[in-house]
Protein backbone atom coordinates (compact mmCIF):
# COMPACT_ATOMS: atom_id res chain seq x y z
CA UNK A 1 0.00 0.00 0.00
CA UNK A 2 0.52 3.56 0.02
CA UNK A 3 1.19 6.46 2.49
CA UNK A 4 -0.56 9.94 2.28
CA UNK A 5 2.94 11.39 0.53
CA UNK A 6 1.75 9.28 -3.12
CA UNK A 7 -1.80 9.95 -2.32
CA UNK A 8 -2.02 14.04 -3.63
CA UNK A 9 -5.15 14.02 -3.54
CA UNK A 10 -6.28 12.76 -0.14
CA UNK A 11 -3.50 14.96 0.97
CA UNK A 12 -5.20 18.34 -0.36
CA UNK A 13 -8.56 17.33 0.61
CA UNK A 14 -7.44 16.69 4.48
CA UNK A 15 -5.34 20.15 4.09
CA UNK A 16 -8.33 21.79 3.10
CA UNK A 17 -10.51 20.63 5.57
CA UNK A 18 -8.60 21.35 8.35
CA UNK A 19 -7.97 24.68 6.69
CA UNK A 20 -11.60 25.32 6.75
CA UNK A 21 -12.09 24.58 10.48
CA UNK A 22 -9.10 27.04 11.50
CA UNK A 23 -10.68 29.92 9.10
CA UNK A 24 -14.08 29.16 10.39
CA UNK A 25 -12.49 29.77 14.39
CA UNK A 26 -10.72 32.49 13.57
CA UNK A 27 -13.61 34.92 12.27
CA UNK A 28 -15.29 34.53 15.19
CA UNK A 29 -12.01 35.73 17.03
CA UNK A 30 -12.08 38.42 19.19
CA UNK A 31 -9.30 41.11 18.59
CA UNK A 32 -6.08 39.97 20.22
CA UNK A 33 -6.50 36.46 19.58
CA UNK A 34 -3.66 34.32 18.58
CA UNK A 35 -3.57 30.53 17.31
CA UNK A 36 -2.12 28.11 20.32
CA UNK A 37 1.18 26.09 18.85
CA UNK A 38 0.35 22.43 17.75
CA UNK A 39 1.71 19.53 19.08
CA UNK A 40 5.23 18.43 17.04
CA UNK A 41 3.39 15.18 15.56
CA UNK A 42 0.32 17.43 14.55
CA UNK A 43 2.57 20.17 12.69
CA UNK A 44 4.81 17.14 10.87
CA UNK A 45 2.22 15.95 9.72
CA UNK A 46 0.69 18.82 7.90
CA UNK A 47 4.16 19.80 6.17
CA UNK A 48 4.03 15.88 4.83
CA UNK A 49 0.70 16.60 3.28
CA UNK A 50 1.33 19.75 1.60
CA UNK A 51 0.98 18.73 -1.48
CA UNK A 52 0.18 20.38 -5.04
CA UNK A 53 -3.47 20.90 -4.18
CA UNK A 54 -4.21 19.29 -7.20
CA UNK A 55 -7.71 21.70 -6.95
CA UNK A 56 -7.95 22.14 -10.90
CA UNK A 57 -7.98 17.91 -10.98
CA UNK A 58 -11.02 17.77 -8.96
CA UNK A 59 -13.36 20.37 -10.51
CA UNK A 60 -11.98 18.93 -13.89
CA UNK A 61 -13.72 15.72 -12.19
CA UNK A 62 -16.72 16.42 -10.71
CA UNK A 63 -17.53 18.67 -13.52
CA UNK A 64 -16.60 15.12 -15.92
CA UNK A 65 -19.05 12.89 -13.44
CA UNK A 66 -21.66 15.42 -13.83
CA UNK A 67 -21.52 15.76 -17.43
CA UNK A 68 -21.88 12.22 -17.85
CA UNK A 69 -24.90 12.21 -15.32
CA UNK A 70 -26.40 14.54 -17.94
CA UNK A 71 -25.63 12.11 -20.66
CA UNK A 72 -27.28 9.51 -19.82
CA UNK A 73 -30.45 10.90 -18.44
CA UNK A 74 -31.02 12.97 -20.87
CA UNK A 75 -32.76 11.18 -23.38
CA UNK A 76 -34.18 8.52 -20.97
CA UNK A 77 -38.18 8.27 -19.89
CA UNK A 78 -37.60 8.11 -16.20
CA UNK A 79 -40.69 5.49 -16.57
CA UNK A 80 -38.78 3.83 -18.50
CA UNK A 81 -37.84 -0.37 -17.10
CA UNK A 82 -34.09 -1.35 -16.45
CA UNK A 83 -31.16 0.81 -14.65
CA UNK A 84 -29.86 3.37 -15.91
CA UNK A 85 -26.06 3.19 -17.22
CA UNK A 86 -24.14 4.42 -13.81
CA UNK A 87 -20.29 5.66 -13.57
CA UNK A 88 -18.61 2.25 -11.35
CA UNK A 89 -15.01 3.07 -11.39
CA UNK A 90 -12.94 5.82 -12.90
CA UNK A 91 -9.18 6.96 -13.78
CA UNK A 92 -8.22 10.89 -12.90
CA UNK A 93 -4.36 11.29 -14.64
CA UNK A 94 -1.66 14.28 -13.63
CA UNK A 95 -2.66 15.39 -17.03
CA UNK A 96 -6.14 15.97 -16.69
CA UNK A 97 -7.37 12.37 -18.64
CA UNK A 98 -10.61 11.48 -17.23
CA UNK A 99 -11.26 7.63 -18.06
CA UNK A 100 -14.77 6.41 -16.81
CA UNK A 101 -15.82 2.68 -16.78
CA UNK A 102 -19.90 2.21 -16.55
CA UNK A 103 -22.08 -0.60 -15.56
CA UNK A 104 -23.87 -0.56 -18.94
CA UNK A 105 -22.82 0.66 -22.39
CA UNK A 106 -24.15 4.58 -23.00
CA UNK A 107 -23.82 6.93 -25.99
CA UNK A 108 -22.01 9.55 -25.11
CA UNK A 109 -21.87 13.03 -26.99
CA UNK A 110 -18.58 14.92 -27.68
CA UNK A 111 -15.86 16.02 -26.70
CA UNK A 112 -16.47 12.27 -24.65
CA UNK A 113 -14.11 9.50 -26.50
CA UNK A 114 -15.11 5.79 -26.33
CA UNK A 115 -17.99 3.82 -27.03
CA UNK A 116 -20.04 0.89 -25.28
CA UNK A 117 -19.10 1.13 -20.78
CA UNK A 118 -15.71 2.91 -21.15
CA UNK A 119 -15.10 6.49 -22.32
CA UNK A 120 -12.32 8.84 -21.74
CA UNK A 121 -12.37 12.83 -21.81
CA UNK A 122 -8.82 14.21 -22.91
CA UNK A 123 -6.60 16.08 -21.12
CA UNK A 124 -6.57 18.79 -24.00
CA UNK A 125 -10.24 19.04 -24.15
CA UNK A 126 -10.78 22.09 -21.26
CA UNK A 127 -13.52 22.16 -19.03
CA UNK A 128 -15.58 24.77 -20.72
CA UNK A 129 -16.50 22.15 -23.31
CA UNK A 130 -18.44 20.14 -21.18
CA UNK A 131 -19.43 22.90 -18.53
CA UNK A 132 -22.62 22.83 -20.00
CA UNK A 133 -23.60 19.60 -19.82
CA UNK A 134 -22.50 19.38 -16.13
CA UNK A 135 -25.21 22.18 -15.42
CA UNK A 136 -27.94 20.24 -16.30
CA UNK A 137 -26.64 17.39 -14.07
CA UNK A 138 -26.66 16.96 -9.61
CA UNK A 139 -23.53 15.71 -8.77
CA UNK A 140 -24.80 11.77 -9.47
CA UNK A 141 -22.01 9.94 -6.97
CA UNK A 142 -21.86 11.00 -2.79
CA UNK A 143 -19.61 8.14 -2.37
CA UNK A 144 -17.01 8.58 -4.73
CA UNK A 145 -13.74 7.64 -3.16
CA UNK A 146 -9.85 7.20 -4.29
CA UNK A 147 -8.77 3.65 -3.85
CA UNK A 148 -5.06 4.36 -4.91
CA UNK A 149 -3.09 4.57 -7.89
CA UNK A 150 -2.49 2.44 -10.68
CA UNK A 151 0.82 1.37 -11.98
CA UNK A 152 0.98 4.33 -14.29
CA UNK A 153 0.37 6.45 -11.66
CA UNK A 154 -3.54 7.21 -12.06
CA UNK A 155 -5.80 8.23 -9.65
CA UNK A 156 -8.15 5.17 -9.16
CA UNK A 157 -11.94 5.95 -7.94
CA UNK A 158 -14.39 3.55 -6.83
CA UNK A 159 -18.38 4.67 -6.36
CA UNK A 160 -19.33 2.89 -3.68
CA UNK A 161 -23.40 2.64 -4.35
CA UNK A 162 -22.25 1.72 -7.70
CA UNK A 163 -20.45 -1.77 -5.67
CA UNK A 164 -23.08 -2.16 -2.79
CA UNK A 165 -20.70 -4.58 -1.36
CA UNK A 166 -16.79 -3.82 -1.50
CA UNK A 167 -14.77 -6.81 -0.18
CA UNK A 168 -11.11 -6.24 0.99
CA UNK A 169 -9.29 -9.40 1.65
CA UNK A 170 -5.12 -9.65 2.16
CA UNK A 171 -3.95 -9.57 5.97
CA UNK A 172 -5.91 -8.06 8.81
CA UNK A 173 -3.69 -5.04 9.37
CA UNK A 174 -3.05 -4.29 5.65
CA UNK A 175 -7.16 -4.25 5.12
CA UNK A 176 -7.79 -2.11 8.32
CA UNK A 177 -5.17 0.38 6.95
CA UNK A 178 -7.43 0.39 3.43
CA UNK A 179 -10.47 1.05 5.07
CA UNK A 180 -9.16 3.91 7.52
CA UNK A 181 -7.60 5.61 4.06
CA UNK A 182 -11.23 4.71 2.95
CA UNK A 183 -13.31 6.66 5.42
CA UNK A 184 -10.25 9.87 5.29
CA UNK A 185 -10.98 10.25 1.53
CA UNK A 186 -14.54 10.00 2.47
CA UNK A 187 -14.41 12.55 5.56
CA UNK A 188 -12.59 14.97 3.71
CA UNK A 189 -14.38 14.81 0.23
CA UNK A 190 -16.00 17.97 -1.02
CA UNK A 191 -19.61 15.83 -1.12
CA UNK A 192 -18.84 14.81 2.96
CA UNK A 193 -21.56 16.66 4.12
CA UNK A 194 -23.48 15.03 2.05
CA UNK A 195 -22.72 11.26 2.67
CA UNK A 196 -22.83 9.60 6.15
CA UNK A 197 -19.97 7.44 7.03
CA UNK A 198 -20.10 4.82 9.93
CA UNK A 199 -17.09 3.66 10.85
CA UNK A 200 -16.72 0.03 13.58
CA UNK A 201 -13.78 -1.05 15.00
CA UNK A 202 -10.34 0.09 14.82
CA UNK A 203 -11.51 1.49 11.24
CA UNK A 204 -13.77 4.45 12.48
CA UNK A 205 -12.42 7.52 11.76
CA UNK A 206 -13.74 11.07 12.82
CA UNK A 207 -12.66 14.01 11.76
CA UNK A 208 -15.12 15.97 13.11
CA UNK A 209 -17.13 16.08 10.24
CA UNK A 210 -20.87 16.58 11.14
CA UNK A 211 -21.72 13.15 9.32
CA UNK A 212 -19.55 10.84 10.86
CA UNK A 213 -20.69 7.54 13.08
CA UNK A 214 -19.42 5.01 14.92
CA UNK A 215 -21.21 1.20 15.25
CA UNK A 216 -20.18 -0.80 18.33
CA UNK A 217 -21.17 -3.77 16.66
CA UNK A 218 -22.35 -5.30 13.29
CA UNK A 219 -25.69 -5.57 13.96
CA UNK A 220 -26.05 -1.54 15.27
CA UNK A 221 -23.72 -0.57 12.55
CA UNK A 222 -26.44 -2.20 9.23
CA UNK A 223 -29.32 -0.72 11.63
CA UNK A 224 -28.07 2.57 11.66
CA UNK A 225 -26.83 2.68 7.96
CA UNK A 226 -30.39 1.88 7.47
CA UNK A 227 -31.72 4.14 8.61
CA UNK A 228 -30.23 6.87 8.11
CA UNK A 229 -31.30 6.53 3.90
CA UNK A 230 -34.51 6.68 5.08
CA UNK A 231 -36.66 6.64 2.00
CA UNK A 232 -33.80 5.73 -0.38
CA UNK A 233 -34.07 2.42 -0.64
CA UNK A 234 -37.69 2.40 -1.37
CA UNK A 235 -37.26 4.50 -4.16
CA UNK A 236 -37.65 2.83 -7.85
CA UNK A 237 -34.99 4.73 -9.88
CA UNK A 238 -31.35 4.46 -8.51
CA UNK A 239 -29.72 7.12 -6.38
CA UNK A 240 -27.38 8.07 -8.79
CA UNK A 241 -30.64 8.68 -10.96
CA UNK A 242 -32.48 10.37 -8.44
CA UNK A 243 -28.98 12.62 -7.66
CA UNK A 244 -28.91 13.29 -11.62
CA UNK A 245 -32.38 14.14 -12.26
CA UNK A 246 -32.13 16.04 -8.92
CA UNK A 247 -35.80 14.36 -7.97
CA UNK A 248 -37.65 16.07 -5.38
CA UNK A 249 -35.01 18.87 -4.51
CA UNK A 250 -33.12 16.44 -2.70
CA UNK A 251 -29.44 15.36 -2.61
CA UNK A 252 -30.62 11.79 -1.45
CA UNK A 253 -27.44 11.15 1.30
CA UNK A 254 -26.08 7.70 0.99
CA UNK A 255 -25.03 5.61 4.22
CA UNK A 256 -21.36 3.83 3.87
CA UNK A 257 -20.60 1.15 6.31
CA UNK A 258 -16.93 0.10 6.92
CA UNK A 259 -16.24 -2.88 8.81
CA UNK A 260 -12.86 -4.89 9.84
CA UNK A 261 -11.88 -7.51 11.43
CA UNK A 262 -11.87 -5.99 14.99
CA UNK A 263 -15.81 -5.87 15.03
CA UNK A 264 -15.87 -9.06 13.44
CA UNK A 265 -14.26 -11.06 16.14
CA UNK A 266 -16.62 -12.38 18.81
CA UNK A 267 -19.60 -10.93 16.97
CA UNK A 268 -22.37 -13.73 16.54
CA UNK A 269 -22.81 -12.36 12.31
CA UNK A 270 -25.01 -10.15 10.45
CA UNK A 271 -28.35 -9.51 10.64
CA UNK A 272 -30.43 -11.53 8.80
CA UNK A 273 -30.99 -9.03 5.46
CA UNK A 274 -27.84 -7.45 5.24
CA UNK A 275 -27.17 -8.66 1.85
CA UNK A 276 -30.31 -7.28 0.14
CA UNK A 277 -29.82 -4.03 2.65
CA UNK A 278 -26.75 -3.26 0.03
CA UNK A 279 -28.09 -3.72 -2.51
CA UNK A 280 -25.89 -1.44 -5.55
CA UNK A 281 -27.52 1.77 -6.24
CA UNK A 282 -29.98 2.46 -3.45
CA UNK A 283 -28.12 4.37 -1.11
CA UNK A 284 -26.14 2.17 0.59
CA UNK A 285 -22.71 1.17 0.59
CA UNK A 286 -20.55 -1.20 2.61
CA UNK A 287 -16.70 -2.09 2.57
CA UNK A 288 -15.89 -4.90 4.41
CA UNK A 289 -12.98 -7.43 5.49
CA UNK A 290 -16.18 -10.55 5.36
CA UNK A 291 -19.00 -10.42 2.93
CA UNK A 292 -22.46 -11.24 4.56
CA UNK A 293 -24.11 -14.36 3.69
CA UNK A 294 -25.59 -14.27 0.09
CA UNK A 295 -24.05 -10.60 -0.70
CA UNK A 296 -22.64 -9.62 -3.94
CA UNK A 297 -18.90 -10.81 -3.65
CA UNK A 298 -18.09 -9.33 -7.85
CA UNK A 299 -16.50 -5.92 -6.06
CA UNK A 300 -13.43 -6.90 -4.33
CA UNK A 301 -9.77 -5.49 -3.96
CA UNK A 302 -7.59 -8.19 -3.11
CA UNK A 303 -3.70 -9.35 -3.41
CA UNK A 304 -1.90 -11.43 -5.26
CA UNK A 305 1.06 -12.47 -6.44
CA UNK A 306 1.87 -9.47 -8.66
CA UNK A 307 0.30 -6.80 -5.94
CA UNK A 308 -3.20 -5.60 -5.74
CA UNK A 309 -6.57 -6.33 -7.59
CA UNK A 310 -10.02 -4.24 -7.67
CA UNK A 311 -12.28 -7.19 -9.43
CA UNK A 312 -15.44 -5.01 -10.33
CA UNK A 313 -18.44 -5.91 -12.42
CA UNK A 314 -16.91 -3.14 -15.22
CA UNK A 315 -13.38 -4.57 -15.00
CA UNK A 316 -10.42 -5.40 -13.81
CA UNK A 317 -7.91 -3.14 -12.63
CA UNK A 318 -4.16 -2.99 -11.22
CA UNK A 319 -4.05 -0.52 -7.79
CA UNK A 320 -1.55 -0.05 -5.24
CA UNK A 321 -3.75 1.16 -2.52
CA UNK A 322 -3.69 3.42 -0.17
CA UNK A 323 -3.05 2.99 3.57
CA UNK A 324 -3.35 4.47 6.89
CA UNK A 325 -1.97 3.32 10.01
CA UNK A 326 -3.95 3.95 13.11
CA UNK A 327 -1.34 6.28 14.65
CA UNK A 328 -1.79 8.55 11.37
CA UNK A 329 -5.43 8.63 11.58
CA UNK A 330 -4.96 9.39 15.42
CA UNK A 331 -2.75 12.24 14.28
CA UNK A 332 -4.83 13.16 11.73
CA UNK A 333 -7.73 13.42 14.56
CA UNK A 334 -5.43 16.06 16.39
CA UNK A 335 -4.59 18.13 13.85
CA UNK A 336 -8.63 18.68 13.02
CA UNK A 337 -8.88 18.88 16.90
CA UNK A 338 -6.05 21.85 16.81
CA UNK A 339 -7.74 23.19 13.96
CA UNK A 340 -10.42 23.61 15.84
CA UNK A 341 -9.66 25.63 18.95
CA UNK A 342 -10.97 28.20 20.47
CA UNK A 343 -7.97 31.07 19.82
CA UNK A 344 -6.14 31.98 23.05
CA UNK A 345 -7.32 35.94 23.99
CA UNK A 346 -4.02 37.37 25.81
CA UNK A 347 -4.70 39.95 28.23
CA UNK A 348 -3.81 43.39 26.79
CA UNK A 349 -1.94 45.66 28.33
CA UNK A 350 -3.09 49.03 27.91
CA UNK A 351 -0.59 51.92 28.21
CA UNK A 352 -1.23 54.17 31.42
CA UNK A 353 -2.96 57.61 31.51
CA UNK A 354 -0.10 60.22 30.52
CA UNK A 355 -1.25 64.13 30.62
CA UNK A 356 -3.05 65.50 27.85
CA UNK A 357 -1.44 65.85 24.56
CA UNK A 358 -0.08 69.15 23.75
CA UNK A 359 0.93 69.97 20.01
CA UNK A 360 5.22 70.40 20.10
CA UNK A 361 6.32 73.50 18.69
CA UNK A 362 6.74 72.95 14.76
CA UNK A 363 6.38 74.91 11.26
CA UNK A 364 5.61 72.12 9.08
CA UNK A 365 3.54 68.47 9.31
CA UNK A 366 4.89 65.49 6.90
CA UNK A 367 1.92 62.52 6.71
CA UNK A 368 2.65 59.52 5.11
CA UNK A 369 -0.16 57.87 5.80
CA UNK A 370 -2.35 57.59 2.53
CA UNK A 371 -0.19 59.18 -0.37
CA UNK A 372 2.37 61.57 1.68
CA UNK A 373 1.19 65.29 2.47
CA UNK A 374 2.90 68.41 3.67
CA UNK A 375 1.23 71.15 5.29
CA UNK A 376 2.04 74.45 7.69
CA UNK A 377 0.56 75.71 10.88
CA UNK A 378 -2.09 76.83 9.04
CA UNK A 379 -3.03 74.11 6.98
CA UNK A 380 -1.64 74.94 3.66
CA UNK A 381 0.00 72.10 1.96
CA UNK A 382 2.32 72.06 -0.45
CA UNK A 383 2.82 70.70 -3.97
CA UNK A 384 5.53 68.52 -5.90
CA UNK A 385 6.04 68.46 -9.55
CA UNK A 386 8.06 65.48 -9.46
CA UNK A 387 7.59 61.85 -7.10
CA UNK A 388 11.41 61.60 -6.40
CA UNK A 389 10.51 64.62 -4.52
CA UNK A 390 7.57 63.44 -2.50
CA UNK A 391 10.34 59.76 -1.80
CA UNK A 392 13.23 62.32 -0.81
CA UNK A 393 11.18 63.86 1.84
CA UNK A 394 9.98 60.68 2.80
CA UNK A 395 13.32 59.25 3.32
CA UNK A 396 14.10 62.22 5.20
CA UNK A 397 11.58 62.07 7.54
CA UNK A 398 12.07 58.18 8.60
CA UNK A 399 15.94 58.46 8.45
CA UNK A 400 16.20 62.14 10.71
CA UNK A 401 19.17 60.51 12.56
CA UNK A 402 21.15 60.23 9.68
CA UNK A 403 19.62 61.80 6.40
CA UNK A 404 21.75 60.18 3.40
CA UNK A 405 22.12 56.57 2.75
CA UNK A 406 26.08 56.39 3.50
Amino acid sequence: TIGLERAALLSAGIVSLATTIRLRRMRSARVGSRLLEPPADVAALHRRLLHDPASEREIRLAAALRAIAANVTSDRDPEAEGDLPRIGVACLSHNGDVVVSLTAAADLSPPWVGSGREWSLPSDVPVDDIAEDSRRAGDPCHAFVSIGLTPEGDDLFVDLEAAGILHVGGAAESAANILRAIATSLSVAGHAEACHLIGGGSVAVDLGTPNSHVADSVDSGVELASGLVGGTRQQELTSFELRARRTGGDIWEPAVLLLDESLHDGNEGWPTDTAHLFAPAHGLALVTTRVPPGGDTRWSLEPDSDGWLLATTVGEFRVDPIGLEDTEATTLGALMETAARAPVQDELEWAAEDEPFEEPPHDIVVSLFGGGAVADRSGNTASFSRSKSVELLAWLVTHRDRSTRT
